[in-house]
C-alpha cells in the first residue's frame, strides 16, 4: 500500500487555487507527488510528467512479458479441434473463409 505524506495531500479546492505553486514543487523537485482530497477521500495523484512516462513504459513492458508468456502458452498446447476438423465438421468449405 502506498503511503502519504501530510504535506503531499492538498484538498481539490485549494489544489484549484493554487494549481500553478503545485506545478512548481513537483517540477523543483520539492514535491515527489500532489494527492488531491476532496470530501477527505484521497481522490488523485499529480505526478511530473518524466514519471509518469516512465510508469507507463513499465506499465507496457509488463503487459508485453503478459502477452509473450500466453503466446508461449498457448504455442506449447495442442489445439482441442484442428481447423479442418472444424470445417469438416460444420460441412463448412475452405473456400468460405
Amino acid at each position: 500500500m502506498v503511503t502519504y505524506l501530510k504535506e503531499e495531500i492538498t484538498a481539490s479546492s485549494k489544489a484549484g487555487k493554487n494549481f500553478g505553486q503545485i506545478l512548481e514543487k513537483l517540477k523543483s523537485g520539492k514535491a515527489e507527488k500532489i494527492v488531491i482530497s476532496k470530501n477527505n477521500e484521497l481522490e488523485a495523484v499529480i505526478i511530473p510528467i518524466e514519471e509518469f512516462e516512465i510508469l507507463k513504459e513499465a506499465y507496457e513492458i509488463v503487459e508485453h512479458i503478459e502477452i509473450y508468456k500466453t503466446i508461449i502458452e498457448r504455442k506449447n498446447q495442442k489445439p482441442v479441434i484442428s481447423l479442418e476438423e472444424l470445417i469438416k465438421k460444420n460441412n463448412y468449405h475452405r473456400r468460405d473463409f
